[in-house]
């Protein structure tokens, strides 16, 4: 194999893994959000009905 194909290989290989880790890193995000929200929410339904209870 030529010394440029091989150099090519590399860099599409290079690039694809960029890619894949880059949307791997904004999935995990998006999860890590998500749990956030939910629990804030959950935390705030919590509240509400306690509050709810009181009056």
């Amino acid at each position: 194999m030529p010394p440029e194909q091989n150099s090519k290989d590399d860099r599409v290989l290079t690039e694809h893994l960029q890619d894949q880790f880059v949307a791997w890193f904004i999935g995990v995000m998006a999860f890590v959000y998500l749990v956030e929200y939910l629990h804030e929410n959950q935390k705030k339904k919590q509240s509400d009905y306690h509050n709810n209870l009181k009056n």
